[in-house]
């Protein structure tokens, strides 16, 4: 009947188990199922791009500038301030540190992916009074230490492979401020080139209407003669000297307009306002490069800012497939392993009227009282207590010999 009970206990047991085990199988898959949704896709351009243009002219390679673009100006200040602003501009410097900055992100990122390992060592000393340690005559030891040391490890399973996904959105992200330096570096090119040709304009601009102003002063001078020998009218000299007037008002804003564009020209190569001057006299020593048509429409991908813009739409994805996945439970393996030791100095003088502890020694029971308090001899004196003699607790003293 046992038998059968046990056998029925165990078939039971089984089915049980087996439920169990394929509920649990169950639940994994649907899980799996379901992580299968966190790829993202990217929808493609609805642009409808032609293979030949109309007025296409000559070769595409022909048409593409060159990377070294301000060259075809011929003009040796201008490619110098280029080369500076290359080696000391602020902006180009900053954009170069943000590299840096996400390539440190990358590293932080991918640190999940790693297990985490932490070690603690103490160690504690302490010391009590003397008067403390050796009250109530014991002689106890004042001083004490205490060791401790603990390892623990974990790694985080990334069964849904969120962590990954935010390794590799920190990799595109790290992608894009490359692009993002080379957008700053041509914004920073074109800025200088722009700045030194306004300056060039607004010095042919304060030389020409300097001239004006001498010219239209000889003219004053001139009416006023004729005033003086009656051939001109107040009109005329009042008209002349609005016009003198007028010309000489635009002086000063040019003059401004040239201080500023020289002071925003220093701060783009790295340098102070007033250490710097450029020698250009004016446009007419400038020369204008030849645009060649017939650009071809791949040049779009090798803008820096596109490809910034597609990296950063890359790594955002892969920041939606990172938060997708935080909806599921992580999986945590955890270990670890502790030491604790507490040793105690004693000290090798005793205090003054200190009592020394006694060695401990095997107890022997001298009379009855103390054979019932024993636990050692308790036994034997109640098995021997009709025969005194016998009893082995008993110590035979003076008085018992003479009885």
């Amino acid at each position: 009947m046992r038998t059968y009970q046990s056998a029925t206990y165990r078939r039971v047991r089984r089915k049980r188990m087996t439920a169990r085990l394929t509920r649990i199988a169950g639940a994994l898959g649907l899980l799996l199922v379901a992580s299968g949704c966190l790829e993202t896709g990217r929808p493609g351009l609805a642009i409808d791009i032609p293979d030949v243009y109309r007025e296409a002219h000559g070769p595409p390679e022909a048409a593409t500038p060159a990377l070294d673009w301000w060259r075809s100006f011929r003009s040796r200040e201008l490619t110098s301030l280029m080369e500076e602003a290359l080696a000391a501009n602020f902006d180009i410097a900053v954009a170069i540190a943000q590299i840096t900055q996400a390539d440190a992100q990358v590293r932080i990122a991918g640190a999940p992916l790693l297990p985490t390992i932490d070690l603690n060592a103490s160690d504690t000393a302490s010391k009590a009074s003397r008067q403390l340690s050796t009250g109530g005559g014991a002689g106890g030891s004042p001083f004490s230490r205490l060791y401790a040391t603990s390892l623990s490890a974990s790694y985080v399973i990334d069964f849904w492979g969120k962590n990954r996904a935010a390794v590799n959105a920190a990799v595109e992200t790290s992608i894009a401020s490359r692009y993002n330096r080379e957008v700053v570096t041509i914004t920073a090119l074109t800025t200088v080139a722009d700045t030194y040709f306004q300056i060039l304009a607004a010095r042919d601009r304060l030389r020409i209407a300097r001239r004006n102003l001498t010219d239209s002063s000889r003219i004053l001078f001139l009416i006023k003669q004729q005033f003086e020998v009656g051939t001109k009218s107040d009109l005329d000299l009042a008209q002349q000297e609005s016009l003198v007037e007028q010309v000489r008002a635009t002086i000063p804003p040019l003059e401004e307009t040239l201080r500023q564009n020289t002071a925003a020209l220093a701060v783009l190569i790295g340098k102070a306002p007033e250490h710097f001057n450029t020698r250009g006299a004016g446009m007419q020593a400038i020369a204008v490069p030849r645009v060649t048509p017939g650009l071809p429409s791949e040049l779009i991908n090798r803008r820096p800012d596109v490809r910034q813009a597609e990296q950063q739409l890359t790594s955002t994805d892969y920041s939606v497939e990172s938060a997708r996945a935080a909806f599921f439970p992580s999986i945590t393996l955890t270990g670890q392993l502790g030491f604790q030791s507490a040793a105690l100095s004693r000290s090798s003088d005793l205090a003054p009227g200190s009592i020394p502890p006694r060695r401990a020694s095997p107890s022997r029971c001298s009379t009855a009282a103390s054979c019932s308090a024993n636990s050692s001899c308790s036994g034997a004196c109640r098995r021997s207590s009709s025969r005194p003699t016998a009893n082995p607790c008993f110590r035979r003293s003076p008085m018992w010999s003479r009885r």
